[in-house]
């Protein structure tokens, strides 16, 4: 995949595969067709912290390297202080995705190219995807015609998991990442954790370099030494 040069990397477990869907069939599959199809060049992702948008986006960026098209994943939250005229000659790419446009299009500067882009990327018919914590109608926008220009493609609502797909999510890392934990453990995790993806995700990780550390196996004490740790 030719991406331009961000100082930005993907995580390789962002994936179509890896992403639990959920209730989010229709904004998953909507965000799979973008590069197979032109009718929708333009999509919207919004919803609370930790619910996957990032992970989407990210995904969409590796569907891209499969097909040996070019992306662009920019992700505003690490960029918003930067010139925002690096958005510049991305709609000569297959797609570019815009991770939080929340956090910079209160910028009058921001606005304006981000205005300029889509504008450019309508020309070129190049698809675009944003995301953020708010839906175009609620933002707090430095250019009011950036607004209408996001309402643009289809929008997306991402709903939160339900236990059993907070469970699939978990149970699914920690076979990515050749974690062995047994169901007692996993349920043992459940019952003691908030309903968090971001956090249910981030401690299984943490019990993957504690087994490796310790030289240890997954119990039901180390899980409670981790929660313990992170004050949970």
């Amino acid at each position: 995949m030719k991406q331009l040069p961000l100082p930005i990397s993907l995580s390789p477990r962002a994936t179509f595969e890896t992403f639990v869907t959920g209730d989010n069939e229709e904004s998953v599959a909507c965000l799979k067709g973008l590069l197979q199809s032109h009718s929708e060049p333009q999509a919207f992702i919004w919803s609370k912290a930790a619910r996957g948008k990032t992970h989407l986006l990210q995904a969409i960026c590796h569907q891209a390297a499969e097909e040996n098209k070019n992306a662009a994943y920019v992700p505003l939250k690490e960029l918003a202080e930067s010139d925002p005229r690096l958005l510049h000659g991305m709609e000569q790419l297959d797609i570019i995705c815009i991770d939080d446009i929340h956090l910079a299009g209160n910028d009058k500067e921001w606005a304006v190219e981000l205005f300029n882009l889509i504008n450019r990327c309508r020309e070129q018919k190049t698809p675009l995807v944003f995301s953020a914590t708010k839906k175009p109608q609620e933002m707090s926008l430095a250019l009011e015609d950036l607004r209408s220009r996001l309402m643009w493609g289809p929008m997306f609502y991402l709903k939160k998991l339900q236990d059993e797909d907070l469970f699939k999510t978990v149970t699914q890392r920690a076979e990515n990442i050749g974690l062995e934990i047994s169901l007692e453990a996993t349920q043992y995790l459940f019952t003691r954790s908030r309903r968090d993806i971001k956090e249910l995700l981030q401690i299984i990780d943490q019990l993957d370099k504690e087994t490796i550390i310790q030289q240890r196996r997954v119990t039901l004490p180390l899980i409670r030494s981790v929660l313990e740790s992170r004050g949970a």
